[in-house]
């Protein structure tokens, strides 16, 4: 009879080969001078900022998802197009006749990037 506890080789390799495949995603480095910035405003600019890189880290225009009322996302996103951090456009679509709208956002700033398993 086989312990249940014992994992062959082949697995082993297997489960090590996906820990470190995990491990290989770039990081985010954020300018310091954003990082001051947007925390010293007020929690839906912060909160705007941090979904804005979320979606967009490297300066590409990319759909925006978030979860803001409409009047909070007006009031936040001031802020950070006066910043110059980020710009903010309003795209249509038409789908099966009906009109569609999607904020799309581009990061000014973008960032850099560096390998964590790099030393």
């Amino acid at each position: 009879m086989q312990n249940s506890s014992t994992i062959d080789p082949s697995s082993q390799e297997l489960i090590l080969q996906k820990k470190t495949k995990n491990f290989n995603k770039p990081r985010l480095m954020i300018p310091d001078e954003d990082m001051e910035w947007a925390l010293s405003q007020r929690l839906p600019v912060y909160r705007l900022w941090g979904e804005c890189w979320r979606s967009d880290p490297n300066g590409v225009w990319v759909p925006l998802q978030t979860s803001m009322g409409m009047e909070n996302f007006r009031k936040a996103k001031k802020p950070l197009i006066d910043a110059g951090l980020f710009l903010f456009e309003t795209r249509m679509t038409v789908i099966n006749g009906k009109c569609h709208y999607q904020c799309w956002v581009k990061n000014l700033h973008g960032c850099k990037q560096s390998e964590r398993n790099s030393n």
